[in-house]
């Protein structure tokens, strides 16, 4: 068993959403055929669902994704790892406001940090 933070979440998520962009067929710039992979984010949730969110049996801590559920439950699951995936964006974005108070506090609490942190995002700006 183990927990998948923040970071991985955000790449996954991102990959999963980007699979699902190009779930359908469309035209490519010079006007070929382009087919899709047919992966939209309700299939794909339907794929990950069992592994993004799981349960653990009461007792003995081994991983059951699928043992103790019901078909309303899985749907449920379903839904909310769809509902991740298509607004990934949404959920790792901050307000500008809460972004300034982060930057503040981090000035404030941890100068070498946020120093670091704006020379790496000048540097991948391409602003050095």
């Amino acid at each position: 068993y183990f927990q998948v933070n923040r970071d991985t979440m955000y790449v996954l998520l991102n990959f999963l959403h980007l699979v699902s962009q190009n779930s359908e067929d469309r035209q490519g710039p010079s006007g070929e055929d382009l087919t899709g992979n047919k992966m939209d984010s309700n299939n794909l949730a339907t794929l990950f669902a069992p592994n993004i969110l799981h349960s653990m049996k009461t007792g003995d801590g081994t991983m059951s994704p699928e043992n103790n559920y019901k078909a309303a439950e899985r749907t449920e699951t379903i839904n909310i790892v769809r509902t991740l995936i298509d607004f990934n964006k949404e959920l790792f974005e901050l307000s500008w406001e809460d972004l300034h108070s982060l930057y503040v506090r981090m000035n404030e609490d941890v100068p070498e940090a946020m120093d670091y942190l704006l020379r790496r995002r000048a540097l991948l700006n391409g602003d050095e």
